[in-house]
């Protein structure tokens, strides 16, 4: 009876530690190709989008548990300046998916929480301008957070809101930002015929 006992018992071991070899190797190419991607071969600006996409695909399927692949994904599959309508609309698709895809593995991340709102904002400023006060809330000392913040309400047509914050930015980085963008607000205020 013993016997069968340890043998199962070292079947399941070697069955398990089988599985934990697999899962490490795949979880340890899917690093290597991140890598390759945010540090190595694709970390080149003229690499073409759909390669920089299928490598972080290839790497989210080996291993789905890394949002870190998922920041490096928005912020190098965002539209560049000068692409033709369709492709700008194929890579916001791309840019929504992994930005999503990110957010469910971790929801605190500032800059898939700043992709989600600018994904809002090419849609509905307003929606943006809610999205992000959501994210404000939850860390709201951070003056790149309060910028962006006063920048979506002065976007939003919340003229009122953006100049209730933007005393807290003074002598802060982003100051000059966000106070152009509440200038410019109350600029097409004025302008609205």
């Amino acid at each position: 009876m013993q016997r069968a006992v340890r043998i199962s018992v070292g079947a399941i071991l070697v069955a398990v530690g089988l599985l934990g070899a697999v899962y490490s190797v795949r979880a340890a190419r899917s690093s290597q190709i991140y890598h390759t991607v945010k540090y190595g071969a694709f970390s080149d600006a003229d690499t073409p989008t759909m390669a920089v996409a299928d490598a972080c695909e290839t790497a989210f399927t080996l291993y789905p548990h890394n949002y870190y692949l998922s920041i490096e994904a928005t912020r190098r599959l965002w539209p560049a300046r000068g692409v033709t309508p369709a492709e700008r609309t194929a890579a916001l698709g791309m840019v929504e998916e992994w930005c999503d895809r990110g957010l469910v593995q971790n929801p605190y991340p500032w800059q898939l929480r700043r992709t989600k709102a600018r994904l809002l904002g090419q849609e509905s400023p307003a929606a943006a301008a809610d999205y992000w006060e959501q994210f404000v809330e939850w860390q709201f000392w951070n003056p790149l957070n309060l910028q962006v913040l006063v920048e979506y309400y002065a976007r939003a047509g919340r003229l009122a809101e953006a100049s209730e914050l933007l005393p807290l930015l003074e002598g802060r980085p982003g100051y000059g930002e966000a106070a152009a963008a509440l200038r410019a607000g109350w600029a097409a205020e004025m302008a609205w015929p």
